[in-house]
């Protein structure tokens, strides 16, 4: 006998439930697949805006007795009553699709968003293609979005799975352009998968050149792109064989490839920071071997040299997805030009500037060419330095070549510089060893060759970091004798004015900077005033060009670095 003092909803359902299984009170019947399921009618209209419809208005099945109900499984149907009577749902994967689709037919918007749940949690790699359909069919965005990142994710593995050569060709060029694809940083594995997919199936050999173009042939090796070209779905095809010449050539013209901008060079992967060199105090030898990178709180850690390098000297430039650098040999005191290539994660040896080594200098990138400039020359002792240079070269980097310009009107070192427009612009430094704070702002005109006077800095500093956006300067950080200077100042290029910012309370040098969506200004790492005995920061800082805003982000570089190069770069190891 019931408990006549128990009122709760949970207990008049769960006596309802029981009726239910012993047909007690039941009015009508579902129907799904020949079998059928006993219910009552005010519980279904009350779960169920599609049964309220139904039994409210005037439709056929209103006063039916058994409702035959298309397009849902039994099992489906069981699961969701079940769960109307019981207040719960155990969803499984080979279920999922069913109960969503007998779900939305009965407008039971709690059991759609356990299903919706179901399928964003358990989202993998066995599942991403049946639940990219369900999601697909009911224009579910957010699951849509997460299965299609999972099957980019998983890329390589997936395409080995019959429900990878199900997919539509549409479907496969999306996948195949994507830069988020993850390749196991091996492009020929993207080309198997392509290969795999148009061989699962005669009729689509008619899309070989469509599908093979989405391939990025230039990330792949010279000696397998041979092997390639022969595969016999590519040497029959012109457009496969011209995709495959191009790879080619962009390998053998070495020096071209960091002027090279297409989408077959384009490399895949996520955007993050990379830092290269620097002095971190535990390491000022420079760096060993091994070219690597790896993460660290969504940050890279920065990058290993083929040599050690004089942790002063260090100046570098990135050009799309490679780095020029530009130092001093620790060893032999000559200087020293790399480059390395982020894609295929490489160092490559090239012409050094024919001068003595310095440190200080700035290299500045204009279109292909770098413009070196300045500095301090170094000695045979590496702890001691020879006189401020107005030495001046410019680099090309699709030649390999160095030429010698106008000498600055000045030495200095230890300054800042930057391009705008045909413009390389120098502010601050020093023109005596640790002494002649300048103020200085002098622009080198690229067109006609010749230096040229602009109204200077409002405060003397060295060793800060200047960037261009738009027709503005912003110079930010560096610092005088032992003081910090922490007013960031504004050039308006048009109106020829520098402004003072104030009260931005950043004390910082040697640091490093770049620039996100010509918005924000990135700094990372350098000496501060915050930290311990005046020892490198490990801090990213983010400069907000329009509100003037300083925000300290909450991940760190993987080491406190001071006089290190850093950049925003595509990392495929980060896949």
């Amino acid at each position: 006998m019931a408990d006549n003092n128990d009122l709760t909803p949970s207990f008049v359902m769960s006596g309802i439930a029981t009726q239910r299984a012993s047909g007690i009170l039941c009015d009508v019947e579902l129907k799904a697949e020949g079998k059928v399921i006993p219910a009552h009618r005010n519980v279904l209209a009350a779960a169920s805006p599609f049964f309220y419809g139904m039994f409210t208005s005037d439709f056929k099945e209103k006063d039916d007795k058994v409702i035959n109900l298309e397009n849902v499984t039994f099992d489906a149907l069981e699961m969701v009553i079940d769960s109307i009577y019981k207040f719960k749902i155990k969803l499984t994967d080979r279920l999922v699709p069913e109960v969503f689709a007998a779900a939305h037919l009965m407008q039971i918007s709690g059991i759609i968003e356990q299903c919706k749940k179901h399928l964003m949690e358990k989202m993998s790699k066995a599942t991403c293609f049946t639940f990219l359909a369900i999601a697909e069919k009911y224009e579910l965005k957010d699951v849509i979005t997460r299965a299609n990142e999972c099957i980019l994710g998983n890329f390589v593995d997936i395409s080995e799975s019959p429900e990878f050569k199900k997919i539509s060709k549409d479907a496969l060029c999306n996948y195949l352009s994507s830069d988020t694809l993850n390749f196991k940083k091996n492009e020929a594995l993207v080309f198997e998968a392509a290969q795999r997919w148009l061989e699962a199936d005669r009729e689509r050999l008619q899309y070989v050149g469509e599908v093979m173009k989405k391939v990025r042939f230039m990330l792949i090796a010279a000696d397998k792109l041979g092997e390639i070209g022969n595969n016999k779905i590519m040497e029959n095809n012109p457009e496969c064989q011209r995709l495959i010449r191009d790879a080619l050539v962009y390998h053998a013209n070495i020096l071209q490839q960091p002027v090279v901008v297409t989408d077959q060079n384009k490399p895949r992967g996520k955007g993050d920071v990379i830092t290269i060199g620097g002095d971190s105090r535990t390491d000022i030898q420079g760096l060993g071997k091994d070219a690597e990178y790896t993460v660290y709180h969504g940050m890279a850690c920065k990058t290993r040299m083929q040599q050690s390098f004089h942790e002063l000297s260090l100046s570098a430039v990135q050009m799309n997805n490679f780095i020029f650098v530009f130092a001093s040999d620790d060893d032999t005191r000559t200087p020293v030009t790399l480059r390395y290539n982020v894609s295929m994660n490489s160092w490559m040896d090239l012409k050094p500037v024919p001068r003595q080594a310095t440190v200080g200098s700035r290299c500045t990138l204009l279109n292909d060419t770098v413009y070196l400039l300045g500095g301090k020359f170094v000695s045979s002792d590496r702890l001691l330095f020879g006189d401020v240079t107005s030495s001046a070269h410019s680099y090309s980097i699709s030649s390999n070549t160095w030429v010698k310009i106008t000498n600055l009107p000045q030495p200095v070192v230890n300054h800042a510089q930057c391009a705008m427009g045909t413009m390389i612009h120098i502010s601050g430094g020093m023109a005596q060893s640790h002494i002649g704070y300048s103020k200085k702002h002098l622009v080198y005109d690229t067109t006609a060759a010749l230096w040229l006077s602009k109204p200077p800095l409002n405060h003397p500093r060295s060793q800060h970091v200047m960037q261009a956006i738009g027709t503005t300067l912003y110079v930010l950080g560096g610092s005088r004798g032992g003081t910090y200077i922490e007013i960031i100042e504004c050039y308006d290029s048009l109106s020829e004015q520098w402004t003072d910012i104030n009260n931005t309370q950043l004390k910082i040098s040697r640091c490093s900077s770049f620039c996100v969506d010509n918005i924000f200004i990135m700094i990372t790492g350098g000496l501060s005033s915050a930290s311990q005995a005046n020892l490198p920061s490990d801090k990213v800082v983010k400069f907000d060009v329009r509100s003037h805003d300083i925000t300290v982000l909450d991940y760190s570089l993987q080491t406190p670095d001071a006089g290190h190069f850093s950049a925003f770069m595509t990392l495929p190891g980060l896949l």
